[in-house]
């Protein structure tokens, strides 16, 4: 059978970034003392909240902003590249994006917004790219709080942006040109098709100018205010005017409009023309198409989330809406959804691991599905404002609550199978049973059966506003979270145990130890670890960095705390040394959930960013002369050959001839089939500078044998080893081997399921870290990791 092609073209790791196609960036960092831990970020889901849509004038693509970055989608909506903003707009609080606009020619493109940048002071700003190489060439910056809108001059020499009245940029420079005045502060800004005349709007006043002079032609005014948004009929005879809920149809000069579409019941927010036909979105929930030759609503829908933006396609046989979570494209000549752009999202209140490892859960207006794997989306479902969701035991159904309603949704199908009305704030299955705990804001403490959905129980009372409510591990107890108190209930006895006071609370989150009846409380800077049996506080964890702390997870073995801060910051403590070692500045804005898998190799977290963020935990293992550093250089779940890419390092002062080493990985079988092994490898660059041309994997030499075999005592998640050994050679002092890409597969080529192999992690960070579910053996003697157990 023919060898499969990717296995002949094996190619290199992937240089600063993680294995995963969806991940942005990485970093590795190792933190305070010598035996912390190393957290690598393995991936970043989510691509924020959707800011503002155009498509180019020649139509091949449509641009998302958000303040991650613009997505460009191909005329078939696939993703076609992402551009970043530059680290200047990317070092201070979330970028607003408010506007985004092709150039008239098409050859640039340009999103305006503002946020906290790295001086510490709020600008707005317009950032514009080169269309045809995607970098950065012009960035314009205002001191200016608001909201803020941009236009292209037809000929796209510049910009004019809102402000304190209409601000006017040389688009090549940057540089501001002239202000027009205004009396109060402008919320759109338009040009003439021709470039000679201007309009700006605020809430009472239409002002119409000569671009040349600057001269007032022309204002409308009403005492009233309403007025928001207004676009240029395409022939320039025209506008269109928002006012409130109505829509005004304006010539130059005239007195009173010439026609007014009605229909709106929120205020009009945006407007797009395309020939006749004009296209609105307002704060009613609702789109429509209207045309204006007749003044009659063509299409409308109802009850949808509100569209803050909207573009034609430059053929006019499509329309683009979007709102903060997706892009919805209608086509003509139905004007039916076509297709909608998902994965965005707005600020994330909740996250929480699958109990099997392989999902994450995440809140905000719906319930999110993740693979952990891979970062797919799985599903989106539940649009209702999720504010908190938790697992049952077997990880095979959801529970959520929106504040009036608790459910419960099957994953397997997505189906909710289970309602329950009920005004709650948070919500907790039981460890073991199909139970759920609830807690109302009035602190009423209720327990409910998640398949009948009947009450069981009505605990008691926190007596003060309550917010949270957890389970200790083994289900004995429940604590409440309130304002100035946790409260420890004794479920089976149905008794208030204790009453945790802390002194000066600020009580935001609260997490059970996995181990004993340890809960460790937040308490403005501090991380507070009370005993609930005894009711006494033992150990307070104080971020030094006086920043107070917003969310804190128990990892699943007891030994770490961490803690997230309302700037971003996820503080790692050790419990034994009571120090946090790992400061890892992960957010922009307050941290609001986070969560270990259940084997403690990996934590996530969520922020009001819209991000949410896994990270690979690297223990440091003991000194050794010997090392041997990994990567999946293939890490998909399901894959016809496993490829772990090693290196071997020799930390001591003396060569090591190679003869004497043996390198072993184990894997499961997963079916009878003969199995066949093979070595490639690459120069290896542990600086991780590399040169431009890397070399392609050469085969390995003589010297070098793979090598599979069975183990003799087979466990869960190992029955067969992959070993390297070596004939000749020697590993120099303070030295590398080269970087052995290895390869095994059945002879049917029938698959392997990497995910319960021992030695597999999808960690794959250049340069390779250290990892001790690989062995080294020297002249017999294990030097390094440790064999399945």
């Amino acid at each position: 059978m023919q060898m499969p092609m990717y296995k002949m073209k094996l190619r290199i790791l992937v240089v600063v970034q993680t294995i995963f196609a969806i991940a942005f960036l990485h970093f590795t960092t190792t933190y305070g003392q010598s035996n912390a831990d190393t957290y690598t970020e393995i991936m970043q889901l989510g691509q924020g909240s959707v800011g503002a849509i155009t498509w180019s004038p020649n139509g091949q693509f449509l641009a998302v902003a958000t303040h991650y970055g613009i997505q460009l989608y191909t005329a078939t909506f696939q993703k076609y590249q992402h551009l970043t903003f530059p680290t200047a707009l990317t070092q201070g609080s979330p970028l607003r994006i408010d506007a985004i606009a092709w150039s008239p020619s098409g050859d640039r493109l340009a999103a305006s917004g503002g946020g906290e940048q790295s001086d510490n002071v709020f600008h707005s700003f317009v950032q514009i790219w080169d269309a045809s190489t995607l970098n950065p060439i012009v960035f314009i910056t205002d001191v200016y709080s608001d909201k803020y809108m941009f236009a292209w001059h037809p000929d796209g020499t510049q910009i004019a942006t809102t402000s304190l009245g209409v601000k006017i940029w040389d688009a090549a420079g940057g540089t501001l040109i002239t202000t027009f005045e205004t009396a109060a502060t402008s919320t759109a800004v338009a040009w003439h098709w021709s470039g000679d005349i201007l309009l700006g709007v605020t809430s009472t006043t239409v002002y119409l100018w000569d671009a040349v002079s600057g001269s007032i032609q022309f204002t409308l005014h009403t005492p009233d205010g309403g007025y928001y948004s207004l676009a240029w009929h395409p022939d320039g005879s025209k506008f269109a005017l928002s006012h409130y809920e109505k829509i005004e149809i304006w010539e130059i000069g005239g007195t009173e409009p010439i026609a007014i579409l009605q229909g709106h019941v929120g205020q009009v927010w945006a407007l797009a023309w395309h020939g006749d036909l004009l296209a609105s979105t307002a704060l009613d929930d609702t789109r429509r198409i209207w045309n204006t030759n007749s003044n009659q609503l063509i299409k409308t829908e109802d009850n949808l989330d509100w569209a803050a933006f909207v573009t034609w396609k430059p053929d006019s046989t499509q329309l683009a809406f979007a709102d903060t979570k997706a892009v919805v494209i209608w086509s003509d000549p139905a004007w039916q959804t076509i297709a909608s752009l998902g994965d965005y999202t707005t600020a994330f209140a909740a996250v929480t691991w699958s109990p099997n490892g392989s999902k994450i859960a995440t809140a905000n207006h719906a319930i999110q599905l993740w693979n952990v794997l891979n970062g797919e989306l799985l599903a989106t479902f539940g649009d209702f404002g999720v504010r908190s969701v938790t697992w049952n035991a077997s990880g095979s159904q959801l529970a959520a609550t929106d504040g009036s309603r608790i459910q419960i949704w099957d994953i397997t199908n997505m189906n909710l199978v289970l309602a329950i009305p009920t005004p709650v704030v948070d919500i907790a299955w039981h460890p073991n049973h199909a139970q759920i705990a609830s807690i109302s804001k009035d602190g009423q403490i209720s327990i409910w059966d998640a398949i009948t959905g009947q009450a069981i129980s009505i605990l008691g009372v926190h007596p003060e506003l309550s917010s949270r409510i957890t389970w200790s591990a083994d289900g004995n107890l429940l604590a409440i979270l309130g304002q100035e108190s946790v409260s420890i209930w004794n479920v089976a006895q149905q008794t208030l145990e204790h009453i945790l006071s802390p002194v000066s609370p600020q009580l935001i989150g609260l997490s059970w130890s996995p181990i004993g009846a340890d809960l460790a409380i937040i308490n403005g800077i501090s991380v507070e670890i009370w005993n609930a049996t005894a009711g006494t506080l033992t150990v307070k964890l104080i971020n030094q960095q006086g920043t107070p702390l917003t969310a804190v997870a128990w990892s699943p073995r007891g030994t770490k705390i961490m803690s997230g801060s309302i700037e971003g910051q996820i503080l790692v403590w050790d419990i034994t040394t009571q120090a946090a070692h790992a400061t890892l500045n992960v957010h922009k804005g307050n941290v609001t959930g986070l969560t270990w898998s259940p084997d403690g190799e990996k934590f996530g977290s969520v922020g009001l960013d819209a991000r949410l963020n896994i990270y690979q935990v690297i223990p440091t293992l003991p000194p050794t002369d010997l090392r041997a550093l990994y990567a999946a250089y293939n890490s998909a779940p399901i894959t016809p050959v496993l490829h772990p890419s090693v290196v071997i390092r020799n930390h001591g002062n003396t060569p090591v001839p190679l003869s004497e080493v043996r390198l072993r990985y184990y894997f499961t079988r997963d079916g009878s089939a003969d199995l066949q092994a093979s070595c490639t490898f690459i120069p290896y660059y542990p600086n991780g500078v590399l040169p431009d041309i890397i070399p392609e994997p050469q085969a390995c030499a003589s010297s070098v044998i793979v090598e599979t075999g069975a183990l003799t005592v087979p466990t869960a998640t190992a029955d067969s080893y992959l070993d390297l050994r070596f004939t000749d050679g020697t590993l120099p002092a303070n030295g590398y081997t080269v970087q052995y890409i290895l390869s095994v597969n059945k002879a049917d080529w029938s698959a392997f399921q990497q995910t319960n192999d021992y030695s597999f992690s999808a960690f794959g960070t250049y340069p390779l870290p250290a990892w001790d579910k690989i062995t080294l053996t020297r002249q017999g003697a294990a030097v390094w990791g440790a064999a399945p157990q």
